[in-house]
Order: structure tokens, then C-alpha cells, then sequence
């Protein structure tokens, strides 16, 4: 076919093609030449992307020898967007011709278009790199990127055969990122609902699929900076080799403090797998958000985990392990995240716990201890949860059965001497809040009536348990030290073993 020209408002589209009969020689050559106005004639129809007006020029000269794809001239303009490219990329045998070059430039990738309803953030995209071939292995060893002020450096190769392997190596000195997308405000619905009536996804698990295909990722960047999140020192090590899914490491150092972890993935002999999580950090505070920028909220993290399951429900109901967390100091506004769980419920909740919240946007915190032991699933205090703000203090004693999502939960809240109120003066000192993850409710009025059970008692909301542990903890004088005493003296011999190998970080501060 020679000369071929089609041409329509939109745009024009030249091209000449030869094909070798039968079909199955898989030989032939192509020229094709298109240009118009508006590359939105080109693009309609797309459910999620919408193109903003630009011109397009597209010239591709390229061949097809059986396996072998080779391009004289491959470019796209889209804008002032650009994507060349040319060489030859074999794709059977030992991938030994295989010689590709490419290029990208997006001066402002804002000027791409919308996306879901976002437009993308004002930010530059290049990307470079050469692609060759050799004894199976397809390699990228100079792959350059760069997204806005950030740069990236890699290798990338792929190897055939009866199980493939990626591995994948990315260093980085600075990567200041900014989200691709721009953000808008997050509406929630008053009364959220869930289709099943359960928070936790039954997200299968591929361990079978983990078992056909092989690779490896580190990452190693010295600065990552996402608005006010600013990390150092950044590693991460990812393995995949027979169906086992193994991070030795990953760390970086916060504005304040270590964090250092390890996962692992394994198939089990019943069909399912095998799940463990380790994680510590130590006077850690990321420092986001305009609540703790000055870093105010500082904390120690220790999370060991282990479970079995097919899927992430049955691996959470049938956790076993700890988690302790204790944070000193800082504030938080309301959190939208939770709003989008729990609607409206969650502000009835709060202010009955905390009826300071309507008078002060902001809650200030002395401390948050929550050490937590789980036993098959079920997730219990050890001994209590202890959260003091400048106002008051709070204990909580609360079950979550993650295989139900049952919960039941009960607070005792009593204001702290020298802010001018008693007791009395809070709409319910004892809060008993049950039902499930996905659907939480109060269990008492604000007379402190217990409403559950059918018959109206007057308990105040409070196990016989729960008072006992406040009243033991009440007694001392600094509460935070003493909840995380009782705390450590309980689980430290769960403990992970993770040793912060990391240097430890001085507080860091922006230039």
C-alpha cells in the first residue's frame, strides 16, 4: 500500500505498508506520517484520561523481521512534549540484536490533561535510558529520570526463561516529591457503608502466581521529601525467588529518629501462606502536617507479627504477636481518614469522650500509649491503652476479634487538676463503645446508662476490670511512664529483635 492519505478535520494520516504473504513470515515494513490540531481526535472516548487541546505530530518508519522489531524513527510530539526513540528490539532467542534507544521530555506534565478529575501538578518528565540485549537478558544499565527537582539513576534487567527474573536497582540523591495528581478536598459520607458489612478486604494472596516468577528491588535514597515529609538515608530491599516473597530491610531516618523493618511472605503447605512483619523505631517523628512540624510528638514503635492465611482477612484473624506504640507530646486536628470510615459517628463519638474537641479544633497530647498483645486474631489491651491530653486523661480497655470485627471498648475519662472543671462537669466520664470495625456505636447515653442487653443498668459503661486498671494507674503521678512501664515489663519478650543498624539521627531541619 503506497501513498495512503486520510484526512479528516481533526488531523491528516499518511503511511505505506508492506506486508510478506503468507501472514505467518511475520515480515513487513511501515511508514506512517500524522499531524493535527488537536490531539483529542485522537484519544476520544477514554474512561479516565481526558487530553487537554495540543497539537500532535506522530512519524514512525519501523520493520518486522519474525521476532525482530526495528525502528529507524519513532517520534511523538504531543505539545511540547516529546518521545524519540529508534533501534531494534529482538524478542526471541538470546535477545542478542536487541539495541534501543529512548528519550522522553514533558516540560509540564500539568498540560498532559485530567485524570479521574485531577489535573496533574506543574512538574518537568524526562526520562532516558538504552535498552540491549544478550544471552536472554534484556538490560537497562543507564536508565536517567527526573520528575521535577528529583533525579533518579538505575539498572533494569529482565531475564527469560521458564521463570522470569526482574531486578531492579534505583539510587537516588534527592527526591523531592510532589504528589502527580493535585489535591482536592475529600468529601465522606455522613453514614458510610460497607457491601459486606466488614472494614478488613478479603484481598486474595497470589502464592501461586509469587511461584512463577522471580526478582529483585534496592533502593537506596539519600534524600526523599513529599511536602513536609523529609526522609534520609532511605533503603529498601525487596527479594521474590521460589514463590517467597522476602525484605530483608527497609530504613530511613525521619526528622527525628530510626525506623527499621522486615516482612516476609512464604507459601504454606495447605495452600495458603506464611506472614511475618517486624518493626522498630526509636525517638521517631516524620514531622508532616502542620501539627508536628516542630516535632513536637516524638514516639517508639515496636511491631512483631505472625500469621497464616490465603488472604488478608484470614492472615489478620489469624495474627499472633504485639504492637506497642508510645508517643510523647504533639497535637492533631480531626482526621479525615477516619471520616471516611466512620462518617459522622466518629465526631459523636469523640466529643463524648472528649468534650473539649467542640470548644478547641486542635487536641494537645501529653502522651498516647497503646500496647496491644494479639493472640489468634484477637487483639487485647496489655494492660491498657492511656491517652492524656492538657485537659484530661483517658484509659481505655478494649477486645477487637479481627476475625469477627467485633469490639467492644470502655473509657474512663477524668479531667486533669488546674484546668478549673471536676468530673462531674464531662458529659459521661465512663464511654463503652462496641460493635464492629466497619460499625462502631456507643453503648451508653449521656447519663451514663448502659443500653446493650435490653435492660437498662446503671454501670456507668465501665467493666469492673477497667476500673480496677484506671484506679491502679491513677494513683501515680506520671501516668505515661507508668502505662509504659507495666507495658514493657508485659511484651518485651515478644519484642522484635531488629537492631536500629542505621546510625542514629540528629533531628533534622530543612536548609
Amino acid at each position: 500500500f503506497d501513498d495512503i492519505e486520510l484526512n479528516r478535520p481533526g488531523g491528516k494520516l499518511e503511511f505505506d505498508f508492506e506486508l510478506g504473504v503468507p501472514v505467518s513470515r511475520r515480515w513487513a515494513n511501515l511508514t506512517i506520517q500524522a499531524s493535527g490540531p488537536d490531539v483529542r481526535t485522537l484519544v476520544r472516548g477514554l474512561e479516565d484520561f481526558e487530553p487537554d487541546e495540543a497539537p500532535f505530530l506522530i512519524d514512525v518508519r519501523g520493520t518486522l523481521r519474525d521476532a525482530t522489531l526495528a525502528f529507524d524513527r519513532l517520534d511523538i510530539n504531543v505539545g511540547d512534549a516529546t518521545l524519540s526513540a529508534h533501534g531494534t528490539l529482538e524478542f526471541s532467542g538470546d535477545a542478542a540484536a536487541t539495541q534501543f534507544e529512548l528519550s522522553a521530555n514533558i516540560p509540564n506534565i500539568a498540560k498532559l490533561g485530567i485524570f479521574n478529575g485531577y489535573r496533574m501538578r506543574e512538574q518537568s518528565l524526562t526520562l532516558n535510558g538504552n535498552v540491549t540485549g544478550g544471552g536472554g537478558v534484556l538490560a537497562i544499565d543507564d536508565l536517567v529520570a527526573t520528575l521535577g527537582a528529583s533525579d533518579i539513576s538505575g539498572v533494569v534487567r529482565y531475564q527469560t526463561g521458564e521463570i522470569p527474573q526482574l531486578d531492579i536497582d534505583i539510587e537516588s540523591d534527592s527526591i523531592v516529591f510532589a504528589p502527580l495528581l493535585e489535591e482536592r478536598e475529600q468529601e465522606y459520607e455522613p453514614e458510610p457503608e460497607f457491601e459486606d458489612g466488614r472494614l478488613i478486604p478479603d484481598i486474595p494472596i497470589p502464592f501461586d502466581a509469587m511461584k512463577s516468577f522471580s526478582g529483585s528491588i534496592d533502593i537506596s535514597i539519600g534524600e526523599l521529601q513529599r511536602d513536609a515529609l523529609y526522609l534520609r538515608d532511605v533503603e529498601l530491599h525487596v527479594q521474590m525467588h521460589d514463590g517467597i516473597f522476602d525484605m530483608p530491610v527497609v530504613g530511613f531516618r525521619a526528622r527525628s529518629g530510626t525506623l527499621v523493618g522486615k516482612a516476609r511472605l512464604a507459601p504454606g503447605d495447605s495452600g495458603g501462606g506464611i506472614a511475618s512483619i517486624e518493626l522498630v523505631a526509636r525517638n521517631f517523628a516524620l514531622g508532616i502536617s502542620e501539627q508536628n512540624q516542630d516535632l513536637a510528638m516524638t514516639g517508639d514503635i515496636d511491631v512483631k507479627l505472625e500469621s497464616t492465611g490465603s488472604d488478608l482477612r484470614t492472615l489478620l484473624g489469624n495474627a499472633n504477636g504485639v504492637f506497642f506504640l508510645n508517643l510523647r507530646g504533639g497535637r492533631f486536628a480531626s482526621n479525615k481518614s477516619m471520616h471516611a470510615i466512620y462518617g459522622d459517628m466518629l465526631d459523636e463519638i469523640l466529643t463524648t469522650i472528649n468534650p473539649f474537641r467542640q470548644s478547641d479544633p486542635y487536641t494537645t497530647f501529653t502522651c498516647v500509649v497503646v500496647p496491644m498483645e494479639i493472640v489468634n486474631g484477637v487483639v487485647s489491651g496489655a494492660p491498657s491503652t492511656l491517652i492524656s491530653t492538657d485537659k484530661v486523661h483517658m484509659a481505655l480497655k478494649s477486645v477487637v476479634d479481627l476475625k469477627s470485627e467485633g469490639l467492644e471498648m470502655n473509657i474512663r475519662t477524668t479531667p486533669k487538676k488546674g484546668i478549673g472543671i471536676s468530673a462531674g462537669d464531662l458529659v459521661n466520664p465512663y464511654i463503652k463503645i462496641i460493635g464492629t470495625l466497619a460499625a462502631l456505636r456507643m453503648a451508653v447515653d449521656e447519663k451514663g446508662v448502659l443500653l446493650t442487653g435490653g435492660a437498662a443498668v446503671a454501670t456507668g459503661g465501665l467493666t469492673l476490670l477497667a476500673r480496677a486498671a484506671w484506679d491502679r494507674l491513677k494513683r501515680s503521678e506520671d501516668r505515661c511512664a507508668k502505662i509504659s512501664e507495666q507495658a514493657v515489663e508485659i511484651l518485651s519478650d515478644r519484642f522484635p529483635d531488629l537492631e536500629l543498624a542505621m546510625p542514629e539521627a540528629e533531628t533534622a531541619t530543612e536548609e
